[in-house]
């Protein structure tokens, strides 16, 4: 019953939050594992669950595992938008500073006494 070096499950119990009830599903799908997350088609439509255990038979198996949850792709896409959000802010800080510094230089370029307070300014930096 192995395809492609991963044993087929054939039975897969799935546990459902806040229930914590436990149902067997029927399975053809290669690589599932105790933890992992999956769809399933239920009596009441489609839900998310979580593999905790495998039987070898079940009469009340009548409903089949649709597939795995991909936590790992969510994962990454959380961590690269918490990434890009982090750069995002730096740019628009550095961004204003350089308005800033834009603003008092062209002020400066025009008005000894505001060239004079950049030119502290630039110095105590």
């Amino acid at each position: 019953m192995a395809t492609n070096h991963q044993e087929i499950k054939e039975i897969v119990v799935v546990e459902f939050d806040p229930t914590l009830k436990h149902y067997d599903f029927k399975n053809c799908l290669e690589g599932i594992s105790i933890g992992d997350s999956v769809v399933v088609d239920t009596r009441n439509g489609v839900r998310a669950g979580t593999v905790v255990g495998f039987k070898n038979a079940s009469k009340l198996a009548d409903r089949w595992v649709i597939q795995r949850v991909d936590l790992e792709g969510h994962k990454e896409r959380l961590e690269k938008e918490k990434e890009r959000i982090a750069v995002k802010a730096q740019m628009e800080k550095r961004r204003k500073e350089l308005e800033e510094l834009e603003v008092y230089q062209s002020l400066a370029d025009n008005d000894k006494t505001m060239a004079d307070l950049l030119s502290n300014y630039k110095a105590l930096a």
